[in-house]
């Protein structure tokens, strides 16, 4: 009777753990959907930016325009140098200003996690993306417990106190230390820009701006793939 007693203990126990490991997946699947559906809109607005911008300048000449023949400059690669500086500047500045809006959100109570997911500068740094993951994860955990434990069962409340360590301190932290980074590197870029700029202001600044659009239509565009592929993965996990 005892063996039968036994047996059924861990027959139990290994039904609990199967079905908690199958609701886990399905809230990871379920957060990564919500992601996935964020980034997805703002590829969207990117591409729409993108082509409202192609068509209100398509008449208009650009920077690879010849305005009369024998009179093109050999300075291309000056030239090209001197836009990819700008368009990384802004970028970085864009990136930094998207970070602070967030940290600002944050000390209103309101961390936004989605947010991160369509800053690129995010995707190179892996401090703050490894701990944007451990709390996607560890918020799956905690939403699968409660489906058979309360707020009062100890890991409960363990994990309760690491998604709280999570958001309020380790999260802040790696996202000042990324802002801090961004706004040095743009500043050390503005100044090899300023050095250059003088002889290029009078150009116009339409493909500065047309390669930022395909820049960040690119940039997220990654974003949503890789974001595909780990739901992607999760589902067929479950």
């Amino acid at each position: 009777r005892l063996t039968t007693t036994m047996n059924a203990l861990i027959n139990q126990y290994v039904d609990v753990a199967a079905e908690l490991k199958r609701r886990n997946l399905a809230e990871l699947s379920s957060i990564l959907a919500q992601q996935l559906d964020t980034v997805g809109k703002q590829l969207k607005d990117a591409e729409s930016q993108l082509q409202g911008f192609k068509v209100q300048t398509i008449t208009k000449p650009s920077e690879g325009t010849v305005i009369s023949p024998g009179t093109e400059q050999t300075t291309g690669t000056v030239i090209t140098r001197y836009f990819q500086q700008k368009i990384q500047a802004e970028d970085l500045k864009r990136d930094r200003e998207a970070l602070q809006a967030v940290m600002a959100r944050a000390k209103a109570g309101d961390l936004a996690i989605d947010a991160y997911q369509t800053i690129p500068s995010v995707r190179n740094a892996p401090d703050l993306q490894g701990a944007l993951k451990e709390l996607s994860q560890a918020e799956a955990d905690l939403r699968t417990m409660r489906y058979r434990y309360t707020d009062s069962y100890k890991p409960v409340q363990d994990l309760q106190e690491k998604i709280k360590e999570i958001r309020d301190q380790s999260i802040p932290a790696y996202t000042n230390a990324l802002i801090a980074a961004l706004n040095q590197q743009e500043s050390t870029i503005r100044g090899l820009v300023n050095q250059s700029s003088k002889d290029l202001e009078q150009m116009p600044a339409r493909s500065i701006y047309e390669q930022r659009y395909q820049r960040e239509v690119a940039s997220i565009a990654a974003i949503y793939n890789d974001l595909q592929k780990r739901y992607e993965s999760a589902r067929l996990a479950e």
